[in-house]
């Protein structure tokens, strides 16, 4: 199956929604999300089984002690196998409150219910404090080689990333959503690293 079009391409104070994101990123993240939802379930889930096993076998997430991960949407990565194997460590799962995200403990057979957004969330979790992550599992629309990410333009990542001053960072990732560059805008805070079914990539911030 062919992939999005390709499109080529430093932190501050993030705006709430989508109104700082360039004509570049609009139109980017329009295409990719477009595609992304033409993927027949059964790819999606043998691609997110690939990529579970690749996150599962990375000695960050094995010495990992709290980990940030997401319950999907039909369309990203799924993590359901990656919060399986998670289960053995403390685990937790973004909410949103406001403009922002919270992290909320997820535990084995907690009960789901939809949030704001129509994400899933633990029902009556408890908080958890983002300077306690040691990996954060980090859904997007798409990334590039330098770890930026492109989100759904309500900057709630954006605003977060700052606040995980102990994680490694990894976005989730089908392969042709790793773009060659992305169009960053002056707030985005990049990622450490990108895994789709083919492997990690650890991002190399191009200087500014």
């Amino acid at each position: 199956m062919s992939g999005p079009p390709e499109r080529p391409g430093a932190p501050g104070a993030v705006p709430a929604g989508s109104g700082g994101a360039s004509v570049a990123s609009r139109e980017t993240r329009e295409a990719v999300l477009a595609w992304r939802r033409g993927l027949p379930p059964a790819e999606v889930a043998a691609r997110s089984a690939r990529i579970a096993a690749r996150i599962a076998a990375w000695d960050a997430f094995q010495r990992a002690g709290c980990v940030l991960a997401y319950l999907a949407t039909p369309s990203e990565v799924q993590t359901g196998g990656l919060l399986r194997a998670a289960a053995p460590r403390r685990v937790c799962v973004p909410a949103v409150v406001g403009s922002d995200l919270v992290l909320r403990a997820l535990a084995p057979g907690a009960r789901l219910v939809r949030g704001v957004l129509g994400i899933r969330e633990p029902a009556g979790a408890a908080a958890v404090d983002p300077a306690e992550v040691d990996l954060a599992l980090v859904p997007g629309v798409a990334f590039d080689r330098a770890g930026h990410r492109l989100g759904r333009g309500g900057g709630y990542y954006d605003r977060l990333l700052p606040r995980l001053t102990r994680a490694t960072t990894c976005g989730l990732a089908f392969r042709e959503q790793v773009l060659p560059a992305l169009d960053p805008a002056p707030w985005d805070v990049a990622l450490d690293y990108v895994c789709t079914e083919d492997g990690l990539l650890a991002a190399r911030q191009q200087p500014s």
